[in-house]
């Protein structure tokens, strides 16, 4: 090996929380991955405060889960009878410093790879490569050893390996090889989604029933504006004979007929169980599993997380989030202690009791065991629960169980965060000279104009990055500058600062970026900038607005056509219109109607340029001439490339400008 390397056995949530830590710390790795592909498999799940607030330190913040779910509002017990047990506010609305969520798992999976893919690559991430066991070696490195798909065997040899392969984990089986079985205390969950009207306050999870026998829902999407529907995650559960064995198998689509019969006549005149059971739009059987804790989750340089480490009943529901919690515990120990066994060791010692004491109570029913309370004391029969379980000694209960789970509010809201912004590995530092001694920069982010966006937006570029350079991909239909800033703050906060490039539409994003959080800005390349609002007044410029402001009023106006549109478009940029065939136009057109006007965005002129600003032009039209001077005049530095027209990044002058300018 050349350098230290981290292999991750397994793609799911902790794996690839793993996989964010190290890449944001500065550490290599490789994630190995049995499936061929990565699906959104799965329903809901929950992201406790803890965990959301290791996403965002990770720049993966509420823009990102809003689209993979729901924010959670409440957090609520009700008895069968109907009368309510215990409810709370959650998230920020209980005075969290952040939110929980209710997300959609598969979803939430595939949101992190995407993120990773584009921050490190898309060989980040090695589909089809299941780890079947490790060897370690006398100079303290490991291999790992698995099988592809087709059957043929492989092998890989890293500093450390980080066994995140699930419940099922063959690091954790070679580990620990007399580990009992999968325990299974006796109750079947049936879980499904389906289309429906959110209750209570529209984003609460909801438990209705008694230990034994009860049904939990909550959404994971928004309503729709125009029906009203949110995707509602339920699961029904009852507990049986657990020594009559499972000969069915551990998980199974069912029909609803299967299971409904348990829940026939639970209605209420707020939530309608056998209507929701019946609506669903699919539904899948599994037993409550998890696995008895072992001693140590670490074998020299191999660590379990996640699952692998600690599967637990999702009574709690935060076995998710604890995934993510151990990435980030983890990537802290490397800082103080390098990719090392050392660094294993101190997960170990700070987690593995601790989250093993977890296990075994949310074994015990977790938070849900307000409900065997109430089932000693009065059967589930009550009229008042102040009657039966004081309101104090139920709000102790909870709070007992937060602390226990690692967050409980005040604490969390204290704590400094696990990974200081703009942390790195010491090793790296040396990493920004090339082998003939000359600087190149890492952190830099790419951000493209109006048309095309990602690699293909930057093809010089591209051809020659370095390791740490991202080129940020559209989001949606069409670009819009405050949403793209929110982003690139993000992936920004994620490495701790950077540099940022942008051509066109996309410089009034890494404006406002920069003017929003001076500090993760290191430096700014504008190149043909369409920062209309710094150069307000110019002729050139006011006389585009002139000529574009009727076109972007007629975007959604049903009666001008596509094509009436692009030639308006063309028109009020002094251009060409494309002469494509009218269904490739349509596409063009519906980015074109999406996108919002290059002005009036916010971008402050007595702010000024927070960050040293390079501008490049190509002489493509007066209007960006224009717009560098009046950055010029907030205290750009201008060059000017003749010839190079309105795609300057494909100059093969511009590679050497973009050098210097980073070199300060």
């Amino acid at each position: 090996m050349t350098g230290p390397r981290v292999l991750i056995a397994g793609g799911g949530i902790g794996g690839l929380a793993v996989a964010l830590t190290l890449h944001q710390i500065g550490v290599p790795f490789t994630v190995l991955e049995g499936a061929r592909e990565l699906a959104p498999l799965g329903v809901g799940i929950n992201l406790q405060p803890n965990a959301v607030r290791e996403l965002d330190d990770l720049g993966i913040g509420p823009d990102a889960l809003d689209r993979v779910g729901v924010a959670t509002r409440e957090w609520a017990l009700v008895g069968r009878n109907g009368h309510e047990i215990y409810s709370e506010p959650r998230g920020l609305l209980a005075g969290y410093r952040w939110p929980q969520y209710a997300v959609h798992r598969g979803q939430l999976q595939l949101l992190l790879a995407r993120t990773l893919r584009e921050r490190a690559g898309a060989g980040a991430i090695r589909l089809g490569h299941r780890v079947t066991g490790y060897e370690t070696h006398a100079d303290g490195s490991v291999t790992a050893t698995g099988r592809h798909a087709d059957g043929t065997t492989w092998t890989e040899r890293g500093t450390l390996l980080i066994g995140a392969d699930g419940i099922h984990s063959a690091v954790r089986a070679q580990m620990h090889p007399d580990q009992p079985p999968i325990h299974w205390g006796g109750t079947l969950m049936w879980r499904g989604t389906t289309q429906a009207r959110p209750i209570r306050t529209g984003s609460s999870f909801v438990g209705v029933g008694s230990a034994r026998h009860r049904v939990v829902v909550y959404p994971i999407s928004a309503p729709d504006p125009g029906t009203g529907l949110a995707t509602i995650n339920w699961i029904a559960e009852l507990t049986v004979d657990a020594t009559r064995g499972r000969d069915s198998g551990w998980f199974r689509e069912v029909a609803v007929e299967e299971f409904a019969h348990h829940f026939a006549d639970w209605t209420y005149d707020w939530l309608d169980v056998p209507d929701l059971l019946r609506r669903a739009e699919v539904a899948y059987e599994n037993p409550m599993i998890d696995r008895d804790p072992v001693p140590t989750w670490q074998d020299g340089p191999v660590l379990l997380v996640g699952d692998a480490a600690h599967a637990m009943y999702p009574t709690g529901s935060n076995g998710a989030g604890q995934a993510i919690v151990d990435a980030r515990v983890l990537g802290a120990a490397i800082l103080d202690h390098g990719p090392t066994p050392d660094a294993l060791a101190a997960v170990d010692a700070r987690l593995c009791g601790p989250v093993s004491q977890l296990v075994l109570r949310n074994r015990g029913a977790g938070p849900f065991g307000l409900l065997d309370l109430v089932d000693e004391r009065c059967g589930g029969d009550f009229d008042d629960i102040d009657d039966v379980v004081p309101a104090a000694e139920r709000a102790a209960f909870m709070a007992g169980y937060k602390a226990a789970a690692g967050f409980a509010i005040e604490q969390l809201n204290a704590a400094g965060p696990t990974i200081p912004p703009g942390a790195r590995h010491a090793s790296r530092s040396t990493a920004g000279r090339r082998e003939d001694g000359s600087m190149r920069a890492r952190d830099v982010v790419f951000v493209h104009g109006a048309g095309r966006h990602g690699p293909a937006a930057w093809p010089q570029q591209a051809a020659a990055a370095e390791p740490g350079w991202l080129f940020l991909t559209r989001e949606g239909v069409a670009d819009d500058a405050a949403r793209d800033a929110r982003r690139l703050l993000g992936w920004l906060r994620a490495r701790g600062g950077g540099h940022v490039v942008a051509h066109s539409y996309g410089a009034n994003a890494a404006v406002l970026a920069a003017q929003l959080e001076p500090a993760l800005v290191r430096s700014l390349a504008l190149l043909e900038p369409a920062c209309f609002d710094l150069a307000r007044g110019r002729p050139a410029v006011e006389e585009h607005i002139a000529a574009m402001t009727p076109v972007f009023e007629a975007a959604d106006d049903p009666s001008v056509s596509a094509r009436d549109f692009s030639l308006r478009f063309a028109a009020g940029m002094g251009t060409e219109p494309p002469d494509v065939p009218d269904e490739q136009l349509r596409a063009s057109v519906d980015r074109l109607r999406a996108l919002r006007p290059p002005w009036g965005i916010g971008l402050r002129t007595q702010q000024g340029l927070p960050a040293r600003t390079l501008v490049v032009t190509g002489g493509s039209s007066r209007m960006y001439e224009e717009t560098a001077e009046a950055l010029v005049a907030l205290g750009a530095q201008h060059v000017a490339l003749e010839g190079a027209g309105h795609r300057v990044q494909d100059d093969p002058r511009a590679p050497e400008v973009l050098t210097q300018h980073w070199a300060g």
